[in-house]
């Protein structure tokens, strides 16, 4: 649907309403990188463009949100200007002219989670998570790097009508209920076309089972390896919250034992007093 050689304007419509400015995809370049290796399992997009500035973007659709979701995003955009860097100092020395670092455009990270990581829950209105970075004393440097997370989930239960056309992309992207594919076609009706090729595409099930078993063999094993960190994640946790209870339990032992301790010392001096009165009342 958003192959960029087949169809170039869809990506571009898409990236022009993420980031709010006119895109032209200038060509599609491989994704796997040598920094950034097995980490395609769980994904249902993965696409690295670039753009008429020369900026990078990376737009990913994650079918579960991987764990540490900030950090990854900080490895990938890291790796883009890594990339870009490469591209043109090696341009440069084809070219035989200087290289200069203000020939090094903005770098892109677009996460579009289907299931999205618990982070993200604690916003449950927000589904569009747009970042840079900036100092805290106003400087203004142009650090190259941006981030927009899109959550789909969190779309889809808070927005139900068709407001803007980034809304209709989300849409296509997170929903195959019937009515909201109508709510889209009504109003945007070129998407009658998008929806007609995949309807198309998913009903060649054979030519859908061989292009895809590898990718599945891979998303089963990777899916299993998440769910065992994931479940080593919660049982270290769980482990965690039993020693806090434990060193509780020590601490309140202790103070208890302390108080038994203060309470004794007390009943034998009240007894050493009535045993002193009771010898003074017999000496009178």
């Amino acid at each position: 649907m958003f192959d960029p050689l087949q169809y170039p304007g869809r990506l571009e419509d898409f990236l022009s309403l993420c980031l709010g400015e006119e895109v032209k995809i200038l060509s599609a370049l491989p994704t796997e990188s040598s920094r950034l290796t097995d980490e395609g399992s769980l994904l249902v997009m993965d696409l690295l463009v670039r753009l008429q500035s020369g900026a990078l973007a990376k737009v990913e659709i994650q079918r579960v949100g991987y764990l540490f979701p900030g950090q990854r995003c900080a490895c990938y955009s890291s790796d883009l200007v890594m990339r870009q860097y490469s591209m043109v100092r090696s341009q440069c020395r084809k070219e035989n002219r200087a290289f200069s670092y203000q020939q090094i455009q903005k770098v892109y990270t677009i996460v579009l989670f289907q299931h999205s990581p618990k982070e993200f829950r604690q916003f449950p209105g927000e589904y569009l998570h747009h970042a840079r970075q900036q100092f805290d004393t106003g400087l203004e440097l142009d650090l190259l790097q941006e981030y927009l997370m899109i959550p789909l989930d969190i779309f889809l239960k808070s927005q139900h009508n068709i407001s803007k056309k980034l809304d209709a992309w989300l849409m296509l992207i997170a929903s195959d209920n019937m009515e909201q594919i109508r709510n889209v076609i009504n109003a945007y009706p070129e998407f009658g076309e998008i929806y007609y090729q995949v309807f198309q595409f998913r009903r060649k099930v054979e030519e859908l089972m061989n292009m895809y078993s590898d990718a599945l063999r891979i998303l089963d094993a990777n899916t299993v390896k998440y769910m065992i960190e994931q479940q080593a994640e919660e049982i270290e946790q769980q482990k965690e919250k039993i020693d806090q209870l434990d060193q509780e339990m020590q601490s309140k032992e202790a103070a208890y034992r302390t108080t038994l301790s203060e309470k004794e010392q007390e009943i034998e001096r009240l007894t050493a007093l009535l045993e002193a009165r009771d010898d003074n009342v017999k000496n009178t």
